[in-house]
């Protein structure tokens, strides 16, 4: 999933400081629960622009950096630096 993480599954992911799992999201029209078990999105704390914002898209076959529309329900992890 994650070259930075060694991330070969969803264990990876849930096993780490994270522990993001495919929780899937909330779609912003229709209310529906969309890709539970496919995708793990995390919201970032930087916007995009003023109708959306970055996050954290993991699949199980690889993850990168996005942006989509603020309407989207994602998943929220706060993570502290040392």
């Amino acid at each position: 999933m994650d070259a930075g993480g060694n991330w070969t599954n969803w264990y990876g992911p849930w096993n780490s400081g994270l522990q993001i799992h495919a929780a899937g999201y909330l779609d912003g029209s229709s209310s529906l629960l969309i890709n539970r078990g496919v995708n793990g999105d995390c919201w970032s704390s930087t916007k995009y622009n003023t109708s959306y914002a970055w996050l954290l898209d993991l699949l199980n076959l690889g993850c990168n950096i996005d942006w989509t529309n603020k309407t989207l329900g994602l998943s929220v992890r706060c993570v502290r630096e040392n």
